[in-house]
């Protein structure tokens, strides 16, 4: 199995630390097809990680960059 970890940065504040965490906890909330699978998170030994799915085609906001030449500027409407 191919994974992908994130690492916290050695030094990183308490808020960033946090931002890891609870960005963690959100992406393990999700059981979509669609949507990147948390295997894991690594919080006992330093630097802590996120370890998910490998991402055969990359991430999507390289997509969105290449494809259509997204920009920061450019906003998306998300309708339900």
């Amino acid at each position: 199995m191919c994974v992908a970890i994130k690492t916290l940065k050695p030094g990183a504040s308490e808020k960033n630390r946090l931002d890891f965490l609870t960005e963690a906890s959100i992406m393990g909330q999700f059981e979509d097809p669609n949507v990147i699978f948390l295997e894991g998170v690594i919080t006992k030994s330093n630097p802590i990680m996120i370890v998910t799915e490998y991402m055969e085609n990359g991430s999507l906001d390289t997509f969105l960059r290449v494809r259509y030449s997204f920009t920061p500027e450019l906003q998306f409407s998300v309708t339900t």
